[in-house]
């Protein structure tokens, strides 16, 4: 009986350190390949889900390093030609028809949740990774902690490919676990 409870007890460990293993893998790839680049621009498709009212978007973002973000509204068609760009602390807003800026500084708790760049630059919030297969293509699967989190943004989950690492989407779950943002990337780029 003492053997097989040692057994049973030996079987479970190694399987508990194979999964931190796997995931300490995973994370050690994702670096390599990240440190490669330095920014990104992607295509991407935003649906926000807000008491019951749907909303979408269609931007063009980059990213690039030291935190600079460019973010462009294409559509809905009031919102086209919409420019946010985020540099650490300061945002500015731009619209074509306004020949215009504003300048919104500082931003202290701006929530970078949206923005794939700061899982891709910042990994610290990772709870767990699986591995997934959605249409026959291999995703990593990545559960975040947001760290602004209210009662509409509380958890995050990240999609890339697991070859490749591009991202193909990200949620944003609340409190109860309900979706509130999907964001479905298209044209990835990693820039080097």
């Amino acid at each position: 009986m003492k053997r097989l409870l040692l057994s049973i007890l030996a079987i479970s460990m190694i399987l508990v350190s194979c999964t931190f293993n796997t995931e300490e893998k995973i994370l050690k790839k994702l670096e390599k390949h990240l440190d490669k680049y330095s920014g990104y621009k992607t295509e991407l498709k935003m649906q926000t889900i807000m008491d019951n009212e749907n909303s979408q978007y269609k931007m063009k973002e980059s990213y690039t390093l030291g935190g600079k973000y460019k973010l462009v509204i294409t559509e809905p068609s009031e919102s086209d030609d919409i420019v946010i760009e985020y540099d650490g602390d300061k945002i500015y807003i731009k619209h074509a028809s306004m020949k215009e800026s504003i300048e919104l500084n500082p931003i202290k708790k701006f929530d970078q949740s949206l923005l794939i760049g700061k899982f891709l630059r910042e990994r610290k919030n990772i709870k767990s990774i699986k591995v997934e297969k959605i249409d026959n293509v291999d995703y990593y699967v990545f559960y975040n902690n947001i760290e602004n989190k209210n009662k509409y943004s509380k958890k995050q989950i990240i999609y890339l490919k697991k070859k490749g690492f591009e991202p193909y989407k990200l949620k944003i779950l609340d409190e109860n676990s309900n979706e509130r943002v999907i964001i479905e990337y298209s044209d990835f780029k990693y820039i080097k």
